[in-house]
């Protein structure tokens, strides 16, 4: 069977970004064309090019957030599984470091790991198998998810056990994008 965790991570790279959250948005009722998302994106701030924003528009079609369609001349875009894809977002942004957590946790090993520590917390040398890594490999994850806020952990002896710190809330980010990747793939 494929491992599909490739995919759950695409997805939650693609969506951390904040240009591709505004999409979303910018998708979430009506299909668009790119000249309108130029439009509707582009502010004082930052501004967005055409080009720019088609590299944003393809990364999200091959993921399969968006779909598209050709009306004459004009191609079309919409959100391909819009209530998941919106579930996704929303539920994102109910933390400010949503962009951080999303980044985290968007690598196949912190995957892995979030998997790993699903049912609570676990000793680290039970996370490197389950994650079939290296120890130093997955020491380097784990740390970099307990500086991000992801994980946190607690001496237990000789060795350190960790635990998901906002675990309902990554766990229905890393549950939301494999509902996203199961409509595609079907």
């Amino acid at each position: 069977m494929e491992d599909m965790t490739i995919y759950y991570a695409g997805i939650l790279k693609v969506l951390s970004q904040s240009t591709r959250m505004t999409i979303v948005d910018r998708l979430r009722d009506e299909e668009r064309c790119v000249a309108d998302l130029v439009r509707d994106i582009t502010t004082p701030e930052k501004e967005m090019s055409q080009p720019n924003l088609s590299r944003h528009l393809a990364v999200m079609l091959s993921y399969g957030i968006l779909d598209l369609r050709k009306d004459g001349h004009k191609t079309l875009y919409r959100l391909k599984h819009r209530l998941a894809v919106l579930a996704l977002v929303d539920y994102a942004r109910t933390r400010s470091n949503h962009a951080q957590v999303l980044t985290a946790i968007a690598q196949i090993t912190r995957l892995r790991i979030v998997e790993a520590l699903r049912d609570g917390e676990s000793l680290a040398p039970a996370i490197i198998t389950a994650v079939a890594g290296e120890q130093s490999n997955t020491a380097r994850h784990l740390s970099q998810m307990r500086t991000d806020g992801v994980v946190d952990s607690r001496r237990v002896g000789f060795r350190s056990a960790y635990w998901l710190v906002d675990r309902d809330y990554v766990l229905n980010l890393v549950d939301a994008a494999r509902a996203i990747v199961t409509l595609t793939r079907v």
